[in-house]
């Protein structure tokens, strides 16, 4: 069976992101997502971040892409930021230290393998604090 999820909504001009809370919080992490699909462990998520939220350092059994569609932020990979920004991708490794910081309301689209749900307190786990990420970087 084809899988269908609809994450924003186009006006024939441009792609329209609902840049508001989503239906369920993730564990560990100041965000919030819903399933867009999922199938043998492997799936995508819309994530929203408010402006001044993130999630700190972490690790994940899987890997993931994430997409920006809306908003501005970081992606701190191994003490490093990484601008977020309409129309970026990262390749991220889960075993590899990061974290996401967001200027504005922040939309990605999170692809990836091993995938948890959302909420699922098995989709991450905190690791302590990368000392070579700037300051004004912190979450």
């Amino acid at each position: 069976m084809l899988q269908y999820a609809n994450f924003c909504e186009f006006d024939g001009t441009g792609m329209k992101v609902e840049r508001g809370q989503r239906s369920t919080q993730m564990a560990n992490s100041m965000g919030t997502g819903d399933s867009l699909v999922e199938h043998n462990g492997f799936g995508a998520d819309v994530i929203r971040f408010p402006a001044g939220g993130g999630v700190a350092n972490h690790t994940h059994e899987g890997d993931h892409i994430l997409f920006c569609i809306a908003g501005e932020g970081y992606v701190v990979y191994e003490g490093e930021p990484h601008k977020l920004y309409p129309g970026v991708c990262y390749f991220v490794l889960g075993s590899v230290d990061h974290a996401i910081k967001a200027n504005s309301d922040l939309v990605l689209i999170a692809v990836g393998n091993k995938h948890h749900p959302v909420g699922s307190p098995k989709r991450m786990v905190p690791v302590p604090y990368n000392v070579t990420t700037p300051t004004e970087m912190r979450i």
